[in-house]
């Protein structure tokens, strides 16, 4: 036996124009469903009572993608008649190898973001045509599941504190209140706690950093030494 290469996503999907029913990818035996940002192709089969249907009066076939309440549409393939096969056989359709229309989408078509928090979303998936008397027809939809592989995205870092500073702000705010010249570092005290702390000339001690609110503002001013 031959091993299959894989060259695209396919969803082959049988639409039953004469039912009220999703849509089946036969490859699966289930409603589709894909990676999020990989590309595909939708094999389409319109059948009609369980038999397919003479498409030779299409004039044009298109696949949408929408959000579930259908107010904003994710991805469209519109094709022409010179692209359908009016009539494919029922062994072509069954063996795979033929079908009225393949529509594909590339992976940059299929690659929006799904809702916050969501590892998988649905989607609603319509199929429809206009014929050559100008005709709309609606052959079929379904449920179309998107999945995140955590692959290709890259998550928005959290926000920072509105209340933090950044070390040239800290520094920034510290070093005109104390003055030029003075060494900054962070050291165990005496008593075993951290603190942030400048050394002084005059007595040779390292001197803790002391922060008051004046007037709702933040200063600064020398603690008692800590070595």
């Amino acid at each position: 036996m031959t091993a299959p290469t894989l060259t695209t996503k396919r969803i082959r999907l049988l639409i039953n124009a004469d039912k009220w029913a999703n849509a089946l990818d036969v490859l699966a035996s289930a409603t589709p469903r894909m990676w999020r940002g990989n590309d595909c192709q939708f094999e389409l089969g319109i059948h009609w009572n369980s038999q397919l249907i003479d498409a030779s009066n299409l004039a044009v076939l298109s696949l949408s993608i929408y959000t579930v309440n259908r107010q904003t549409r994710k991805a469209t393939k519109t094709i022409s008649a010179a692209e359908i096969t009016a009539n494919p056989t029922a062994a072509g359709w069954s063996d795979t190898t033929q079908q009225h229309a393949v529509l594909a989408f590339t992976a940059e078509e299929m690659n929006w973001a799904l809702s916050s928090n969501l590892t998988e979303e649905t989607f609603w998936l319509v199929v429809d045509g206009i014929t050559d008397a100008g005709k709309d027809i609606t052959y079929g939809y379904s449920v179309f599941t998107l999945v995140e592989d955590g692959t290709g995205v890259v998550g928005a870092p959290p926000a920072n504190d509105p209340l933090y500073y950044t070390q040239p702000e800290a520094d920034a705010r510290f070093i005109p209140l104390l003055g030029d010249g003075y060494t900054f570092c962070v050291k165990k005290a005496t008593d075993g706690n951290f603190y942030l702390c400048f050394y002084t000339q005059e007595d040779g001690h390292w001197h803790a950093v002391v922060s008051h609110i004046v007037e709702g503002k933040f200063t600064f001013s020398e603690g008692p030494p800590v070595d």
